[in-house]
């Protein structure tokens, strides 16, 4: 029997479920976990009914070819369900997916803990999408102080267990070795992070590396944190095509590099939150296809923060600057990159703010401390 079943759609849920996995064969090193999940959580032990890798989509032009996929995953998952009910089901994020499977599960006697809940960033979310996640779950794991508030004051049991990126980038062990490896005298290192999406990386990964090749300081170097959802030969091909010869590519944590580095060109998603929390000055940078750029602008119009990247999203005001959609040029990143390098006013102000960021994602001990809860609903 499976004592604890995770479903992640996301690269970041599938990090989240692996810390968390970790933590609880710690604790009871004979527990039986399985999933919906990726790469992290099957080498954290996990027995994957399904891999949710590449599930990750932005706006609905991305989505709708996923949807046969997820809709067959769906039943294949609800299936598995009902002949070998696990102790707790743990849907992590994904709320599109996560919000309807737990609300089945629960309805056939399934014992639900919701990590990471969806729109948990909201200091003020609508009242009706609240109720209608508080019947989600039997319980809530919440990064975010007023998220688990929130949850409680709509009639849920909510904890409050800090962000889990915290616990990340806590674990990095080789910062100092890639600051060895890379830098060159005075030289400054950049740390270049463009998604774990296909999309993501073909959109932007040129125009950083168009950036670093035609960068004036020859002592700097550049370094790409490839994410595990990449292939590496296609990354390959697109630095050989850019002929940058500044630039490495690193596997690992991308925690690791963004602490060794000076400044960071980040695609907008949890990396920003990492670079945040290790105080490393960024620029945020999104982009894709005309479809999704035309769905960004009929978007932009109803959602009620200006902004994309989850540090400025929780300050509520912009700390680090974003370039979005067509602004993502390679021009505007030089530009920005050389104010956080060679601006020390700057500078400080960002690193100022991001000391806030920090602050509204403790304590640290996430991963402990969901373990913990999930282990008390199973030995209910």
């Amino acid at each position: 029997m499976c004592d604890v079943f995770f479903i992640t759609g996301e690269a970041s849920g599938d990090a989240v479920a692996a810390g968390i996995s970790e933590e609880l064969r710690v604790r009871r090193p004979d527990i039986a976990l399985e999933g919906v999940g990726g790469r992290r959580m099957r080498s954290a032990g996990v027995s994957l009914l399904a891999d949710s890798s590449h599930w990750g989509a932005i706006g609905v032009a991305q989505a709708l070819p996923l949807v046969r996929k997820i809709l067959t995953t769906a039943r294949a998952v609800r299936a598995h369900l009902k002949t070998q009910p696990p102790g707790v089901l743990v849907p992590i994020d994904f709320g599109a997916f996560n919000a309807r499977m737990g609300r089945w599960a629960r309805g056939r006697g399934i014992r639900v803990v919701y990590a990471m809940p969806p729109g948990s960033w909201r200091r003020s979310p609508d009242p009706r999408r609240l109720r209608n996640l508080v019947g989600c779950a039997d319980v809530f794991l919440s990064p975010f102080r007023w998220n688990a508030e929130n949850l409680a004051n709509a009639g849920a049991v909510a904890h409050h267990i800090g962000h889990p990126v915290l616990d990340m980038i806590g674990n990095r062990q080789n910062e100092r070795e890639i600051r060895d490896k890379y830098v060159c005298g005075s030289g400054r290192l950049i740390a270049l992070l463009p998604g774990s999406r296909a999309h993501e990386v073909g959109t932007l990964l040129p125009r950083m590396l168009e950036v670093a090749k035609g960068w004036p300081s020859p002592e700097d170097r550049w370094v790409i944190v490839k994410a595990p959802t990449v292939d590496s030969e296609w990354l390959s091909r697109i630095l050989t095509d850019s002929n940058a010869g500044n630039v490495a590519v690193y596997e690992g944590s991308s925690a690791d590099v963004l602490a060794a580095s000076d400044a960071a060109v980040v695609c907008s998603g949890t990396a920003t939150l990492e670079a945040a929390a290790l105080g490393t000055p960024m620029v945020v940078v999104y982009d894709g296809s005309r479809m999704l750029r035309a769905e960004y602008r009929l978007r932009k119009r109803r959602i009620a923060t200006p902004m994309v990247a989850m540090p400025n999203i929780i300050l509520g005001r912009m700390a680090a600057p974003e370039l979005l959609m067509a602004n993502a040029t390679a021009a505007n990143i030089r530009r920005e990159v050389t104010t956080l390098l060679d601006n020390t006013a700057c500078r400080e102000a960002i690193l100022s703010e991001f000391s806030e960021v920090r602050r509204a994602l403790e304590p640290e001990g996430a991963f402990h401390t969901a373990a913990k809860h999930i282990l008390e609903a199973v030995d209910q």
